[in-house]
């Protein structure tokens, strides 16, 4: 059940080996990328392998082992890399261990007797079944788009997993920059419509007079001087998800038509005598406070709870802790592979920076701050100096309306256990309180939320 939730990958960087390769066909269970340098291994570096094994000393190209370690920790911290050495010395491994290497070992001694007894501990001590799926969550969501593995990401995904095995009407909000886009596409993909089409359709993409036209379609109308009849969005993303993005915008006349359509699932088509019938999940996003515009007489309250059958929240990037990292180290490679520059990694003077700012445009912000920074770079690290602010850094501790002392507290606290990967007694030297205040505060917040 294990393997099934998330496979031990293992990365093999060498020249071609006979033995390798018989290596990889007894362990099907476990995935194997053969590299041939540290190059190659670095590139692969974002899909976090549990092992990194080094076989001698493949074609460098112009970087040091202890770069290649520095980098691949950098990328990918909890991988362990372990080398293979032609001819071990017992001065070569205490150099080994001082950069970073997880073991040093004999090349004649890998085979599949150290293999297994070294997987079967990896999997029974270090790999517990809750770090085991704690991985396979995140890596599942990788492929959507989301990098972050922290506490506040990893409750998101679990969400919109058990979402996405219904037909509820769903709403996504977040601020402006979040992946909104990204957990609709999401949820269509792990749901059983996943074969059908995924439409996107935004309000503000047509002018008001022919929002309903391209929503509920039109038939031909030689008298009104309409010569072709037009399939609308609704029935174009029949079989799949219809994602909808600023509902808010649609005029009151045509909310009343779509509320009525949800309802009844069916409508007539506009200028003529067809029904069509609804078979699209409805998905709506928005970056906007959809209550805020009820109160403003922008969207029928009735309309926004047949909207909002399930609504899920997408943190803002400022309430993600270490995963401000992650998504910066990504970022910052993919920018340097597709421009073709140096490689380069980020400080950190400014990883401490990163940590510390409020990203009021999220995660579309924190893109253009690693971007401009990789741009103005001189070297092979970003330096804080480099990191370029629309705001200065603060930390984000108001939110809507007043609050009371209690609640700043909580607040800070929060904040720090989810940058420091829930370790009380970090934060509380962090902080300059006891450990047994942070547990208190824990303890009473489980409570009010039974």
């Amino acid at each position: 059940m294990l393997d099934e939730i998330a496979p031990i990958k293992i990365f093999l960087v060498s020249e071609p080996n006979p033995l390798l390769n018989d290596i990889q066909e007894k362990f099907k269970k476990a995935v194997f990328y053969m590299l041939s340098d540290f190059y190659s291994a670095l590139a692969h570096a974002h899909l976090e392998a549990d092992f990194v094994f080094v076989f001698g000393m493949p074609e460098l190209k112009g970087i040091t082992f202890s770069d290649f370690v520095e980098k691949l920790r950098e990328i990918s911290p909890s991988s362990r890399i372990i080398y293979a050495a032609e001819n071990p010395g017992y001065q070569d491994a205490v150099q080994f261990m001082k950069i970073g290497i997880g073991d040093y070992i004999a090349a004649n001694n890998f085979n599949s007797t150290y293999l297994s007894q070294l997987l079967e501990s990896y999997s029974g001590e270090k790999w517990n079944p809750e770090e085991r799926v704690k991985k396979g969550i995140s890596d599942k969501f990788r492929d959507f788009g989301f990098l972050g593995t922290g506490r506040r990401m990893r409750k998101l995904y679990r969400l919109l997993e058990d979402v996405s095995k219904s037909e509820i009407n769903l709403l996504i909000e977040g601020e402006s920059g979040t992946e909104l886009y990204e957990a609709a596409a999401a949820v269509h993909s792990m749901s059983k419509r996943k074969e059908g089409p995924f439409l996107r359709f935004d309000v503000l993409a047509y002018p008001p007079d022919f929002v309903e036209y391209e929503l509920f379609g039109r038939e031909k109308d030689s008298n009104a001087g309409i010569q072709k009849r037009k399939i609308g969005a609704i029935e174009s993303a029949s079989g799949g998800s219809l994602c909808i993005e600023n509902i808010d915008s649609l005029p009151m006349s045509i909310q009343s038509k779509l509320l009525r359509a949800i309802r009844e699932k069916k409508y007539l088509k506009p200028g003529g005598p067809n029904i069509v019938f609804w078979n699209a999940r409805l998905i709506c996003i928005s970056w906007k406070n959809l209550e805020k515009a009820i109160k403003f007489k922008q969207l029928r309250e009735d309309l926004f709870y047949q909207l909002a059958g399930f609504s899920v929240h997408i943190p803002a990037l400022r309430d993600r802790g270490q995963d401000i990292i992650s998504l910066a180290n990504n970022i910052l490679r993919t920018f340097v592979r597709v421009n073709r520059l140096q490689s380069m990694t980020i400080s950190t003077g400014a990883r401490d920076l990163l940590l510390q700012h409020n990203f009021p445009g999220n995660v579309v912000e924190l893109k253009s701050i690693v971007e401009t920074a990789a741009l103005l770079s001189k070297g092979e690290e970003i330096k804080k100096e480099e990191l370029v602010f629309r705001e200065k850094p603060i930390i984000n501790l108001i939110s809507d309306g007043e609050q009371s002392l209690e609640k700043y507290n909580e607040y800070i606290v929060n904040s720090y256990l989810e940058k420091y990967d829930n370790d009380v007694l970090l934060v509380a030297d962090k902080l300059g309180i006891g450990k047994s205040t942070i547990y208190r505060m824990l303890a009473s917040q489980r409570k009010n939320h039974k």
